[in-house]
């Protein structure tokens, strides 16, 4: 569902929390709570300014109500979840800094909390799950046709960071690291007790992807280039407190 020209309007109130800060066309999109009501008031756009702190208002008023879950900037748009007054289960938002659109699974499931978008493969892969609803992967090109589930965990989890790396998905769970080619076949385990669901600090390097995983309270470096054998501790025997 498409809506175009939505007004931008500054409020009258100060903010008791602001969460989910993203750099998005010079700016800092943000989901904003009221300090006086406590209530969510959908998303809000700064560039530093009491002036230029504003609420992105809708001909939908229910969306300014809404609280935005986690957003990304990709291509100049704002991909992020939340669940509307008027519909009946959770979708993607996509915002480009004029319209709305509001984007449906094809095939009516649920997109609930979606979060680590990334762009692979010229199309946006993300993560989906809150609380007890399995963690899921997603695909989406920006409309409903194009918007699909590609894969269920198989039991409860958490899952962190999502990485393109060798023209496939790393992803982590709880304790585990997973790969996709982006199809529901392609997901699988990659290696089991070497990863961590918190979104602890990643990076891509030539030789793989680097991350933190969390073992008795203390960080590990560990590496991975996409194969098991690849997957190891970057500096065995090295554990840290803080970093």
């Amino acid at each position: 569902v498409h809506y175009s020209s939505g007004n931008i309007e500054t409020p009258g109130y100060s903010f008791k929390t602001l969460s989910h800060l993203t750099s998005f066309q010079g700016k800092i999109a943000f989901a904003g709570q009221s300090d006086s009501t406590d209530s969510y008031v959908g998303l809000c756009l700064t560039d530093g300014t009491k002036l230029g702190t504003s609420r992105i208002t809708h001909p939908r008023e229910d969306l300014n109500g809404f609280r935005p879950g986690p957003i990304s900037s990709i291509d100049d748009k704002l991909y992020f979840g939340g669940k509307l007054a008027d519909m009946a289960q959770p979708s993607l938002l996509i915002y480009n800094g004029t319209d709305f659109d509001i984007i449906d699974s094809a095939d009516g499931q649920a997109i609930i909390c979606p979060k680590n978008f990334l762009k692979h493969q010229g199309k946006i892969y993300f993560n989906t799950g809150y609380y007890l609803n399995l963690e899921q992967l997603w695909v989406t090109d920006g409309t409903k046709a194009g918007t699909h589930l590609i894969w269920t965990a198989p039991v409860y989890d958490e899952y962190g960071f999502l990485y393109s790396y060798n023209n496939q998905l790393l992803f982590s769970s709880r304790k585990n690291l997973w790969i996709s080619d982006g199809t529901s076949t392609g997901t699988k385990k990659l290696k089991d007790n070497c990863a961590e669901h918190r979104q602890t600090p990643t990076g891509l390097t030539k030789n793989g992807l680097i991350y933190l995983h969390l073992v008795a309270n203390k960080f590990r470096f560990w590496i991975s280039d996409g194969t098991f054998d690849g997957t190891q501790e970057l500096l065995p025997g090295e554990a840290y407190t803080n970093l």
